[in-house]
């Protein structure tokens, strides 16, 4: 994983494993052109959530993880506007915050839950 720090470019990081933590995700801060993050079944939090959220390209999201809470999603990621395309299975997210945020911005796909 160290390899992602050495770089602030990179457009897809695909880290859908268990061992990937809140620690790894601060390695993102800085991301200028990260477009497609995948997160499924990795052991992050809402902390996470906080570093995802100052990514400015990203328009697609894997956070099937069983720590990311409703609240957390809301307060988060709901507000990212260039967010199209969001996996949320195995999430605590809740059906209706799911709706939210794909009414929340026109051409936003339904999400996985």
């Amino acid at each position: 994983y160290g390899k992602v720090k050495e770089k602030t470019t990179w457009a897809v990081i695909q880290w859908a494993n268990p061992d990937v933590t809140d620690d790894h995700v601060e390695w993102l801060r800085g991301m200028t052109e990260l477009r497609e993050l995948d997160l499924n079944t990795a052991a992050i939090t809402d902390k996470s959530l906080a570093v995802i959220a100052t990514l400015p390209k990203l328009e697609s999201l894997r956070i099937g993880c069983p720590n990311i809470t409703d609240a957390g999603f809301r307060t988060h990621i709901l507000p990212l506007a260039n967010l199209k395309r969001l996996d949320l299975s195995g999430s605590e997210v809740k059906r209706s915050t799911a709706s939210d945020w794909t009414n929340a911005q026109p051409g936003r796909v339904r999400p996985n839950l």
